[in-house]
């Protein structure tokens, strides 16, 4: 009887269930592949979409209570065609030039998260004319000093003149903006 068999049927007989086992096998790891790419993107889209209610937000004051009252004694002080703009990040008002790509992110990196509390700008050229900062008591801090050192070295190479105000001095900002309109 196992002279009707030729040898070709006893190989596919044999190995028609190592056939099966490695399609199912296939067929499992491309599921798998499937769902971890289906996953990866589902998280991707998470965290740039959903914090998972991790995180919430919620609106705060832009000013501080003395920046609160220097705004209006400031704005009070600006002809028409100046703004006062508060909160700006340096890097909104000088640009960093460099032919060293890795040396201009280091330069923009250090002035992208600071701001400053007040530009005043030319509404009809967008320009700013000058930055003001009040200097509360945190600014002794060693980390402050080095921030503000920073920012000063920022805008006087950008050619923005910088006013400094301490708490409770008069903010007189009419003798700076002399200079500008003489021009």
């Amino acid at each position: 009887m196992l002279s009707q068999f030729t040898s070709f049927d006893l190989i596919v007989d044999d190995t028609l269930p190592i056939l099966w086992l490695v399609a199912a096998a296939l067929m499992s790891i491309i599921v798998f592949v499937a769902i971890v790419i289906r996953l990866w993107l589902g998280s991707a889209n998470r965290r740039h979409h959903d914090l998972g209610g991790a995180v919430t937000y919620h609106g705060k004051k832009v000013l501080s209570t003395w920046e609160q009252r220097a705004i209006k004694t400031l704005m009070d002080q600006l002809s028409p065609e100046l703004h006062l703009c508060p909160q700006v990040r340096l890097a909104d008002i000088v640009n960093v030039e460099s032919a060293d790509r890795s040396a201009w992110r280091s330069a923009f990196n250090r002035i992208a998260c600071k701001s400053v509390d007040f530009v005043v700008m030319d509404l009809l050229t967008g320009t700013p004319i000058m930055v003001i900062e009040l200097d509360d008591r945190s600014h002794s801090r060693s980390d402050r000093r080095e921030r503000d050192a920073l920012v000063d070295r920022v805008l006087c190479e950008a050619s923005i003149p910088l006013v400094r105000f301490k708490p409770f001095g008069k903010l007189d900002i009419r003798p700076h903006l002399a200079e500008y309109e003489s021009v």
